[in-house]
């Protein structure tokens, strides 16, 4: 993302003193972590997860050229097999034009 593109994002449908003039699509973005056996670590990688999940979804609705993201939300899974527990992080929202 370049540093001087800038999106605000909301978890309302609405901006207040704003209005929706262009809604661009849904977007997403997701964070995956690793398993670590430590829960501080899990914690942190957590964590990390969580801020690449809304860099991505960032980074994918300025490709739409909006100039926020409403409805912003987030949703987490979590994958589970014989050797590994690695929490996945979703987050989507609405890339809109407000006036």
């Amino acid at each position: 993302m370049a540093e001087n593109q800038q999106v605000l994002c909301v978890t309302t449908e609405e901006v207040p003193g704003r209005k929706v003039v262009n809604i661009l699509g849904s977007v997403s973005g997701i964070g995956i972590t690793n398993n670590h056996g430590n829960p501080r670590r899990q914690l942190e990688a957590a964590d990390s997860a969580r801020h690449e999940a809304h860099n991505n979804l960032v980074e994918r609705a300025l490709s739409m050229g909006p100039n926020a993201i409403i409805d912003v939300a987030a949703d987490s899974f979590v994958a589970r097999d014989e050797s590994a527990v690695d929490p996945e992080y979703t987050t989507y929202g609405a890339a809109v034009i407000l006036e």
